[in-house]
């Protein structure tokens, strides 16, 4: 099972990350509210969202499965489909599907925001056209309210009921595009933003293109490499000496298998991430030929430093032939922008499977580690 904790800010955010990149927990169901007759906006690739766009107001749909269950929350809102209205977001990843819809100056409040990698949004913070909800604990309601905002992006699994109720005028809208498993599904989210946000046209071409761009080189593996070529890779994130592995039916595990690679857990499938005994640590090391380390803090960003930390890479496969591959998350926006450029993550993985990719040499996300 995947636990959810709420402590102090910094820890809440690094772990909330942390499960964001592979899976999260969902809250129980909301009240059902019945949908306008007007234009549905759903997803090609993504399940988690439906909005309604009418001609005076919009009704939001937010979908989860879980281990326990379906759930739906629902929520409506008295604006008309072309409006914009201002905004707060919990997380910064949600700031960059806003900036590439044109909308970052909608955004009057943001939380956690010393962690943004968004150019945009920390010039707003410093100049205070943008405010920093951050609180010692989660989040200050005082301040949401008082930012002007009428929405609040946040995450279904956040602890905002309490603030909701302190911020009267502030609607919450949970975003879930997290427990999405394909990164164009992720990538699709943009459509849940713009639908709401009255840029549907934008939200549209911004995604087609993306999906032009991934499919494109999914294709190109599929016609080029034989299976019997496919490596054996492993993804994983550790914090506090806890490992987290994504299950087979996860982003990593998708992009794993798109670019080419054959996802060690591929037939472990699981609505939280998997957290190995040091057993069966060590027994999947012991297959691993690439490794792909997702590292919160910047302090391990070379094969020696990774491995000095935890000895059990050395280990594997991928460590004696020198195949394994850092995502430093304190310098590469992967929480954020990567979520709008599956074709970059894509194309990382490829180079680092294979040597080929659109931009092949010059990896974003996962570079690959000297010793």
């Amino acid at each position: 099972m995947t636990n959810c904790y709420f402590g102090p800010m910094k820890s809440w955010l690094i772990f909330s990350l942390l499960i964001l990149a592979f899976s999260s927990c969902a809250p129980a169901s909301g009240d059902s509210i019945q949908p306008c007759q007007g234009t549905l906006i759903t997803g090609k690739y993504a399940r988690g969202f439906q909005v309604w766009l009418c001609d005076d107001h919009t009704t939001v749909q937010v979908n989860f499965r879980t281990a326990s269950g379906d759930t739906t929350l629902q929520m409506e809102l008295l604006k008309k489909p072309d409006e914009a209205w201002p905004c707060a977001t919990l997380s910064t990843t949600h700031l960059d599907f806003l900036e590439q819809l044109g909308l970052i100056d909608f955004v009057k409040a943001t939380g956690a925001a010393e962690y943004t990698h968004n150019a945009t949004a920390r010039q707003k913070l410093m100049s205070g056209e943008m405010t920093d909800l951050s609180s010692s604990d989660s989040v200050d309601p005082e301040k949401l309210m008082t930012s002007g905002s009428k929405l609040y992006f946040s995450y279904p699994f956040a602890p905002d009921a309490g603030i909701i109720k302190k911020a009267p005028g502030v609607t919450s809208i949970p975003v879930a595009e997290y427990l999405e498993s394909h990164p164009l599904a992720r990538m699709e989210w943009i459509r849940f933003f713009g639908a709401i946000m009255g840029r549907m046209s934008e939200a549209d071409s911004i995604f087609q293109e993306a999906e032009r761009l991934y499919l494109s080189q999914a294709e190109y593996v599929r016609n080029h490499l034989a299976d019997s070529s496919r490596k054996e890779v492993l993804a994983f994130s550790v914090y506090h000496d806890q490992w987290s592995l994504p299950p087979g039916n996860s982003f990593l595990a998708q992009l794993t298998f798109d670019a080419g690679g054959k996802y060690l857990l591929r037939d472990r499938h699981s609505s939280g991430n998997i957290n190995p005994d040091k057993e069966e640590l060590y027994l999947l090391m012991q297959k691993a030929e690439i490794l792909l380390a997702i590292m919160p803090d910047g302090s391990t960003s070379t094969a020696e430093s990774l491995a000095g930390a935890y000895p059990e890479i050395r280990e594997s496969k991928a460590w004696k032939t020198g195949r394994i591959y850092i995502c430093d998350t304190k310098a590469s926006d992967y929480f954020g922008k990567a979520i709008l450029e599956p074709h970059i993550l894509l194309s990382d993985l490829m180079s680092a499977f294979h040597g080929y990719g659109e931009g092949s040499g010059m990896p974003v996300y996962f570079k690959p580690s000297a010793k």
